[in-house]
């Protein structure tokens, strides 16, 4: 372990906007790295751009660790939520590997440097599995004073340039409301385990088929304070019954050209909410299309990794870097009016 960190020695991985960036130092040494550039977190997830990081590496029996620290010395004032005067000095940020549906799942929960409580946000990511803009999410919300954990239910594989295979892994997912609860309580079930977590204070985001997840726990008795779904996945429309029961307010966003989550679908589930009397909003930005807030991938280091345009992808895709902004600015704002954190990080 990093002595005086304290943090656990699992294995980490440093991360920023849409691509990994491995790091080089001797063990055990400390060593500052500068501020991310403006756009190094992907466009609107410049939150953290003028915070100073530091990377600590650490010798563990399972190998080299590597823990992600955000300092908050220098924080973009964007990030400080209004009407607080002080926000976390430090994020933690590690793997949170856990076991359901017969696969080894590789989440990444990041959380302040501190006892808490803290409020809890679960997030579940879309179809093509768990990548750097969710991990960027929890790493966000992390810094302004919440404990994160960006699920995952692909094992730790994405499916980039695979519809065909990503398909293959979600549909029957989607088909099988059971499968996707016990992959939404375990990852619960991770995240509120993490010592500091305010189980009085929990919000689930979700994005496509996560969406789809975290509204099959909200629907079946999981009491949150906020729900954020963008382009979810929706359940059948069903009767308001089976919603009555339902706490916290429901926030959901779609492209007003998404062929997938239309808004007429969106405002049919939503009508069933109203007469259930959910507090809900809907927000349509208009000429987006499906997963508008996935900018296009980086091509990686490797020789045979395919450029951006040749990614294959299912159709009605399409990134718009201001509704994607404006979609995760509501996210935000739904939090902060729901549960911000105490900036002494206390309930």
């Amino acid at each position: 372990m990093a002595a005086g960190l304290g943090v656990s020695p699992t294995t980490l991985v440093h991360h920023s906007g849409t691509r990994e960036h491995p790091i080089q130092a001797e063990p055990g040494r400390l060593r500052e790295r500068a501020a991310p550039t403006t756009n190094e977190l992907a466009g609107e997830q410049s939150d953290l751009a003028t915070a100073a990081r530091c990377v600590a590496w650490a010798s563990n029996p399972h190998g080299w660790a590597v823990f992600t620290l955000f300092f908050g010395s220098g924080r973009n004032p964007c990030v400080t939520p209004k009407g607080l005067d002080s926000v976390p000095a430090m994020v933690v940020a590690r793997q949170a590997i856990y076991d359901v549906d017969g696969l080894t799942m590789v989440g990444h929960l990041a959380r302040p440097d501190g006892e808490g409580p803290w409020p809890a946000v679960l997030i579940g990511h879309d179809g093509i599995g768990l990548e750097d803009y969710q991990r960027g999410r929890a790493d966000i919300l992390a810094d302004r004073g919440y404990i994160v954990l960006a699920m995952d239910y692909h094992a730790g594989r994405t499916y980039f340039g695979e519809p065909e295979a990503m398909l293959a892994r979600v549909m029957p997912l989607l088909a099988d409301p059971g499968r996707m609860r016990a992959i939404g309580r375990a990852a619960l079930e991770v995240l509120l385990a993490e010592p500091g977590a305010d189980r009085e204070r929990l919000a689930m985001v979700g994005f496509g088929a996560g969406g789809r997840i975290v509204l099959e726990l909200a629907g079946t008795g999981t009491h949150v304070k906020a729900l954020a779904a963008i382009h979810p996945a929706l359940p059948a429309t069903t009767h308001a019954l089976e919603w009555g029961s339902v706490s916290g307010a429901f926030l959901f966003g779609t492209g007003s050209e998404d062929p997938l989550c239309t808004p007429e679908q969106l405002l049919a589930f939503t009508a069933v909410l109203q007469d259930a009397g959910v507090d809900w909003r809907v927000n349509v930005y208009g000429g987006a299309q499906h997963a508008f807030w996935a900018a296009p991938m980086q091509p990686g280091d490797a020789a045979d990794r395919p450029e951006p345009a040749q990614l294959a992808t299912v159709p009605g895709v399409g990134h718009h870097p201001l509704h994607a902004t404006r979609a995760w600015s509501a996210v935000l704002d739904l939090l902060e009016e729901t549960m911000a954190p105490d900036p002494r990080g206390r309930a």
